[in-house]
């Protein structure tokens, strides 16, 4: 009697041993980083744009829930463009197609110049997305002032605009994580709710997006591609990506229609079609042209 005693006593001490164990060093390895290098996202992200404007009021990020309240995807995508300008008229809130009136802010407009690039889908973590696997991120200001660049990859976290179909960060920087060359994060944000990431790898923040109030009763019951939100490519609009059909059919678009150019290319495009006219093969030729 007394060795079955001795044993349920040696057995919960070293319980009770193991516990303690396990949270003194949770405590001294904590989950996330607790002590972020500023000085390592100050050299990789430099003075890029992105962050709210000065005059900007907005909701506190206190958690991770707060990261995820108004979005309405979260991707992890590579950028394939350095961002080309893009025009709303603020008083209609709508982009201005009319390129005299995109010239001419004389005209009475209220006018917004932003930039819109274009990104390519890599994983999808939560939300509707377009099927191409392509969407128009738009950030404010100039194309100098874009938080991301051509070649990078990212994870966003964003809100879709109903007007035109294109993408923005969900609250600013807060919704912008770079991902490193070893898979790991660095926030854009200093904010400790974003900048406990840097140094992790990214399932650390998917994970802890995938468990958001937004996310489970929202967004994971329609995490899937869909033909409906589709768009064109706004940022290269002769992109041989553009299309309706599922990605796993479309073929991903070469550097050279992905690259930022301000003359148009429909100039080319015509002048091929007119010389297809002079060659006996014009029928084949031509459709390529269109």
């Amino acid at each position: 009697m007394k060795k079955k005693i001795w044993i349920s006593a040696a057995a919960a001490a070293l319980a009770v041993s193991i516990g303690v164990g396990v949270w003194s060093y949770s405590a001294a390895h904590p989950p996330y980083n607790m002590h972020p290098d500023v000085s390592q996202r100050d050299a990789l992200l430099g003075d890029r744009g992105g962050g709210a404007p000065t005059n900007f009021s907005r909701m506190s990020l206190v958690d991770t829930d707060g990261l995820t309240l108004f979005a309405d995807l979260v991707v992890v995508g590579t950028v394939m463009d350095n961002g080309s300008p893009i025009v709303y008229d603020v008083s209609i809130d709508m982009p201005v197609l009319d390129e005299k009136l995109r010239k001419n802010s004389g005209a009475g407009l209220p006018l917004e110049y932003d930039t819109v690039t274009r990104v390519k889908i890599d994983q999808l973590i939560a939300g509707e997305a377009p099927s191409s696997k392509f969407f128009n991120f738009v950030s404010l200001g100039p194309a100098e002032q874009s938080p991301i660049r051509k070649g990078e990859k990212w994870l966003f976290i964003l809100a879709r605009e109903e007007r035109d179909g294109t993408y923005c960060s969900v609250d600013f920087e807060n919704g912008l994580f770079y991902v490193n060359k070893d898979g790991t994060l660095t926030a854009m944000s200093g904010n400790m709710i974003c900048a406990r990431y840097d140094g992790l790898p990214v399932s650390s923040l998917t994970d802890d997006i995938k468990k958001t109030k937004t996310v489970k009763d929202k967004l994971s019951k329609k995490t899937k591609y869909s033909d409906a939100l589709n768009t064109p490519d706004m940022s290269s609009p002769t992109s041989s990506e553009v299309s309706s059909e599922p990605a796993s059919s479309a073929p991903e678009p070469p550097p050279v229609s992905s690259g930022v150019s301000s003359a148009p290319a429909s100039s080319a495009v015509s002048s091929a079609a007119e010389t297809s006219s002079n060659v006996s093969s014009a029928p084949e030729v031509s459709s390529e042209a269109q």
